[in-house]
C-alpha cells in the first residue's frame, strides 16, 4: 500500500489517504447503482407480467399462441404445426388442441356409420 505525501501549508509533510481509498467509494457507488437498476428491472418485469396475464393485447396474445401451442416442423411447405394435446387461454377464450393437432374436442378415430365430419381449413380467422 502506497500513500501520497503532500506538503502541508506549514511546510511539513502530511500523509494523505492511500490511493485505493478513492476507488472504494466509486466501487460502492457503482454497486449500489447496479443493484438499484436490477431491482427496478425486476419490479417492472413482475408488474408487466401481472398486468398482461389476462390481457387482450393482440401482439401479446399472438406471442402466447406461438409459444404455448405451436412447434416448428421439418416440412418446408409448413412454418409450424399445433402441438397435440395442448391448451391455452387466448383473447379471453380457452383454446384446446386435440390429439390430432386440430382445434377441437377429441373424437373417436374410427368414424361411426352415418356420421359426417367436416374439416375447415384456413388461416387465423378460420382458427378463431
Amino acid at each position: 500500500m502506497t500513500a501520497i505525501s503532500v506538503p502541508a501549508a506549514d511546510g511539513s509533510r502530511a500523509v494523505s489517504k492511500p490511493r485505493w481509498a478513492g476507488c472504494r467509494g466509486i466501487l460502492l457507488n457503482l454497486g449500489l447503482l447496479t443493484g438499484a437498476v436490477l431491482l427496478c428491472c425486476l419490479v417492472m418485469e413482475v408488474s408487466l407480467r401481472v398486468m398482461f396475464a389476462r390481457s387482450l393485447d393482440f401482439a401479446m396474445e399472438m406471442w402466447k399462441y406461438a409459444v404455448e401451442l405451436k412447434r416448428p416442423v421439418s416440412d418446408p411447405s409448413l412454418s409450424f404445426a399445433h402441438m397435440p394435446g395442448r391448451s391455452a387461454f387466448l383473447m379471453g377464450v380457452p383454446m384446446d388442441i386435440n390429439s390430432s393437432g386440430h382445434r377441437d374436442r377429441e373424437y373417436a378415430q374410427p368414424k361411426p356409420p352415418g356420421v359426417f365430419r367436416i374439416v375447415m381449413l384456413g388461416d387465423s380467422t378460420t382458427l378463431g
